[in-house]
């Protein structure tokens, strides 16, 4: 019984462990002179810091508490020396797109609102017709 219990307690140890050394939040603060798009969120320009941690990444304006969490992927292109925010512009709108911070292990690529999807959809869809 004695051995049983030790064996938990390593293991609950080990694993506590690991979940420290997996609980590092990376995060960059970066000042934005435009409103622009992010996940489908509507943001005014500011300086913001962009943070992820346990593979959720969100973005919260300086002096401001409310977080908006953003849809992201890990960033598969080639990486940048340097770090660098990426914005793209359609129909009018500015998007964030990439975050590449190569320094802290910090690279991503911001994945579309669902209604951008639809909307991209359905003008693909209407320019077949």
């Amino acid at each position: 019984m004695r051995t049983l219990i030790t064996t938990i307690v390593c293991i609950l140890a080990s694993l506590a462990a690991v979940n420290g050394a997996a609980a590092q939040t990376h995060s960059v603060r970066v000042v934005i002179p435009f409103d622009f798009s992010a996940s489908g969120s509507q943001l005014p320009a500011g300086t913001y810091t962009i943070a992820n941690q346990y593979g959720l990444t969100w973005i919260t304006k300086s002096g401001s508490r409310e977080a908006t969490y953003l849809r992201a992927t890990p960033a598969t292109d080639s990486q940048p020396d340097d770090s660098r925010v990426v914005f793209s512009i359609s129909d009018g709108q500015i998007f964030l797109q990439k975050i590449l911070c190569p320094q802290i292990n910090m690279s991503l690529e911001l994945l579309p609102s669902k209604s951008a999807i639809r909307t991209q959809a359905h003008r693909v869809s209407n320019q077949g017709n």
